[in-house]
């Protein structure tokens, strides 16, 4: 079959709409979402930082366990509230000696401190700037995320609700006692986020008290 140009262009169209627009359905955004809290869904989100190498490239890292909380009152937003853990120890770098380095104890010490967490009190769920207080090593610090609202769905089969967010910052990783090898490691680090948290309505309405 042959595709004129127009078909082309319209299929192109088509394909750009946001997800529920091709079929008709409303665009969802932010203040449609339900208050109440959603999880962190580990299968769609990704926590990654780069650090300079020896002044030359950018040694690229994750960690891969993590968990999260982020809580929306769609009526003030002193209600809203961003928690996140992740496992010290699943963090991983393409370096397998540095990434001995990296979990010992001169720079994550995952023995003796085996989470990080960040959170956050009146956190806008539309994105733009969350401060919260970050804690690496049992010091905790002041850190602005700068967040993206990705967009909002509804799972039709499972009625789970599904909130998109990016988030991105650059620390210093001396603020948190980090300060051993600067010749090979560089002190600042850019983290970045890509997250989804779920709201599973029917779970939710189970576990509301009774009136």
């Amino acid at each position: 079959m042959r595709l004129t140009l127009v078909s082309l262009l319209a299929l192109a169209m088509l394909t750009a709409l946001p997800l529920g627009a091709q079929d008709g359905a409303p665009v969802l955004g932010i203040k449609d979402a339900p208050a109440g809290t959603y999880v962190l869904d580990p299968a769609a989100t990704t926590m990654t930082f780069r650090i300079v190498h020896f002044g030359l490239s950018d040694l690229p890292g994750r960690f891969t366990r993590g968990t999260g909380e982020l809580v929306i009152d769609q009526q003030s937003i002193a209600g809203n509230a961003l928690t996140v853990w992740v496992e010290t120890a699943s963090a991983e770098v393409n370096s397998r000696s540095f990434q001995r380095i990296m979990l010992g104890r001169k720079f994550f010490d995952a023995a003796n401190h085996p989470t990080i967490t960040f959170s956050a009190a009146n956190a806008s769920p539309a994105g733009g700037e969350v401060t919260g207080a970050l804690t690496m090593r049992g010091i905790t610090a002041p850190v602005t995320l700068n967040t993206v609202f990705n967009g909002y769905e509804i799972d039709p089969l499972t009625g789970q609700h599904a909130l998109s967010y990016s988030a991105q910052t650059t620390v210093d990783r001396r603020t948190w006692g980090m300060t051993a090898y600067q010749w090979m490691a560089g002190s600042d680090v850019e983290i970045q986020f890509d997250a989804v948290f779920i709201y599973d309505a029917i779970l939710e309405n189970q576990n509301s008290p009774s009136e």
